[in-house]
């Protein structure tokens, strides 16, 4: 037999209610005074004992679920009070001009296609640094997939991005591009060797050219200063016609007198020469100069080149190509009307 007594029970919870004695300590059974009854009365009296001891239980479950539901909407509430919210300028959303969207599909020029018989493609792109890793990368691979996929057979790229003469031979870009599923496979790449600060170096250019364009290759070069502003390709084809396919990339003009960008590298090569002139000035006369000695030997001549101009208008290096070297943009010829109109999406 218990007591009902009553007691405070604490919970983890904190305080449920009062509840009797049997859910917490049990007390000492008191000694029957009477030890005569009967076993009907005894059988009665077992069965309200335990109808009792079930109510009590039921009640205290009760209480136990109101009070967890208490605190959890406490705990929800004081979420909601330390809650941050990530800060918003006022001012700048008021003056926050809405962007132009530009379609993700759309060209300027043609669309690119299934190649016909008897054409060569040529591709050329700015990559901004290919990777220093020559095994796992994923950058090197897109581009060694796109340029199947599209049936490119020449391609030119500006700013690989790697001292490619620091490496051993297996790591260099002649060596990464290769691929089983080209017969053949030829490649001028060049940048700047007159430094040996790091592998990692802004600037350098290539020119790679597969499968039956590769049978076509007479000799590859590059750039005589060892900058590697521009790698070029002749290719030989019927009646001794020649073609030079050159990649060539113009520095941006920098600011500071010291870092790492091409600039800085063309300008310390060139103070080392005594030279104190722009090395973008420099380059645009250079490079007009030495294609008017190839043109003189009778080659014709394709540029692929990142000039760092704005192109809705002639910048000094494209008007030195324009009337000193008679190039001629086939972009600009094709689609001049749709120009301005193009640069205005942008």
């Amino acid at each position: 037999m218990t007591d009902n007594k009553g007691c405070l029970c604490r919970s983890p919870e904190g305080i449920i209610r009062e509840q009797p004695t049997n859910i917490c300590y049990m007390s000492k059974k008191k000694k029957s005074l009477n030890k005569k009854h009967t076993s009907s009365h005894q059988s009665s009296t077992t069965s309200k004992q335990k109808k009792k001891k079930h109510d009590h239980q039921r009640n205290y479950l009760e209480a136990a679920t109101r009070g967890a539901i208490s605190e959890l909407s406490k705990s929800e509430s004081q979420r909601r009070i330390f809650h941050i919210q990530p800060y918003e300028n006022p001012e700048s959303l008021t003056k926050k001009k809405p962007m132009k969207k530009i379609q993700m599909r759309q060209v300027f020029g043609d669309h690119i296609i299934q190649k016909e018989e008897g054409t060569i493609r040529i591709a050329s792109q700015n990559v901004n640094c290919i990777g220093i890793a020559s095994e796992v990368n994923p950058k090197q691979d897109y581009a060694k997939n796109w340029i199947i996929q599209n049936e490119v057979d020449i391609v030119g790229w500006q700013e690989t991005g790697v001292a490619f003469h620091l490496l051993p031979r297996r790591k260099r870009l002649s060596e990464r591009m290769r691929d089983i599923r080209w017969s053949k496979f030829r490649i001028s790449a060049s940048n700047n060797k007159n430094e040996n600060a790091e592998i990692s170096q802004y600037g350098g250019t290539a020119v790679m050219a597969f499968d039956e364009a590769a049978h076509r290759v007479h000799t590859t070069g590059s750039d005589t200063t060892g900058l590697g502003r521009w790698s070029w390709i002749l290719f030989q084809g019927r009646n001794n016609h020649y073609t030079r396919i050159i990649s060539a990339y113009v520095p941006c003009k920098s600011a500071s007198d010291q870092g790492r960008t091409v600039y800085n590298q063309h300008r310390r090569f060139f103070q080392s020469q005594g030279i104190t002139e722009c090395p973008r000035k420099i380059m645009h006369s250079q490079l007009a100069q030495q294609i008017n000695v190839w043109q003189n030997k009778g080659e014709r001549i394709v540029l692929l080149i990142d000039t760092n101009e704005n192109l809705s208008r002639m910048g000094a290096l494209q008007t030195k190509l324009r009337f000193e070297c008679q190039l001629v943009d086939p972009i600009r010829e094709m689609y001049s009307k749709n120009i301005k109109y193009y640069l205005q999406l942008l």
